[in-house]
């Protein structure tokens, strides 16, 4: 019955979209773009009654967008690039989502798909490896953040820094030698001081002390070189990937694996207590970081947990 009473409404509905004149909606586009390479999109208008298409800029991941109007969640229906909304009174509307971005041999694609004027917040970490030259509007930063704006259609390409590696000091700091210079008095005391010189070189000039000297330096070298090589053998290696984890990240994968290793977005989504563009934008981090993967289930995703990872 319930299911009847669903499908009952999306055709009702969708009539409405057939039937009536909508209205093409322009929009402020907001896209911002994390350390970890995610984009969220987050467009907002404001509408009158009736219904509207809102034309997306960038290609959603259909699953992850929300509709709110002045803190209430509406209704959204998304159909070949659009979104459609239904309202019985005016309204402030705000729509936002993850962007489906192509990722190719370590490099993103974002597309912008329509001519709309879009402002791009791109994380400090995100290199850029694309300049939009004639389609760039305006650029700025903003709260340690590069801001562009953009007319499309237009492609970004952007990667990820990723972290640095631990710089080791040496422990064998050398430590530079002072000489002190005595004032000669005479020429007396400065024959005196060649005369002494020139019988210590030729001490060590002979066959005997220059191999003892040679030997010597061999073995502080050997010794220096062994304990060297200790202290940096005992330097814990740095695991790259548990230092990008974060809290969510952690509650995540401990959520996974208290439900053996699997579940739903949306039990995840009751475990770890966050709004659900948050945990998608983790998931797809973790998912990017090969720690778990994402399978479709009619219109749910099953997040499954591929690698352990000590948190």
């Amino acid at each position: 019955m319930k299911k009847s009473c669903e499908s009952l409404v999306l055709v009702v509905v969708a009539s409405i979209i057939v039937l009536s004149p909508s209205i093409l909606c322009r929009a402020s586009n907001v896209v911002s773009i994390d350390e970890y390479g995610v984009v969220e999109v987050s467009i907002t208008l404001s509408l009158d009654r009736g219904v509207h298409e809102i034309v997306a800029p960038i290609e959603p991941i259909a699953s992850t967008a929300i509709a709110t109007a002045d803190d209430s969640a509406l209704p959204l229906i998304y159909d070949n690039g659009s979104f459609y909304i239904v309202l019985n009174t005016e309204a402030n509307v705000t729509i936002t989502y993850i962007a489906n971005t192509s990722i190719i041999n370590n490099i993103f694609y974002l597309d912008i798909v329509t001519d709309d004027t879009v402002s791009i917040k791109i994380h400090r970490d995100v290199i850029l490896l694309s300049w939009p030259g004639e389609k760039l509007v305006d650029a700025r930063v903003e709260q340690d953040k590069l801001v562009l704006v953009i007319r499309g259609p237009e492609t970004i390409r952007y990667t990820i820094r990723l972290p640095s590696l631990v710089t080791i000091t040496s422990p064998l700091t050398r430590i530079p030698t002072t000489t002190t210079e005595t004032p000669v008095q005479s020429s007396v005391a400065t024959e005196t001081i060649t005369t002494e010189l020139t019988s210590a070189v030729a001490q060590l000039q002979r066959p005997a002390d220059i191999v003892m000297v040679v030997t010597i330096a061999t073995v502080l070298a050997v010794g220096v070189a062994t304990g060297f090589y200790l202290y940096r053998s005992r330097l814990k290696k740095p695991s790259f990937i548990s230092d990008m984890l974060n809290d969510i990240d952690i509650a995540i994968i401990r959520a996974l694996e208290a439900r053996g290793d699997s579940a739903l977005q949306t039990e995840l989504q009751n475990d770890v207590n966050i709004p659900r563009t948050t945990l998608w934008r983790h998931i797809r981090k973790l998912e990017k970081l090969g720690i778990v993967k994402v399978e479709k289930i009619g219109l749910q995703n099953r997040i499954v947990l591929i690698k352990k990872v000590k948190v």
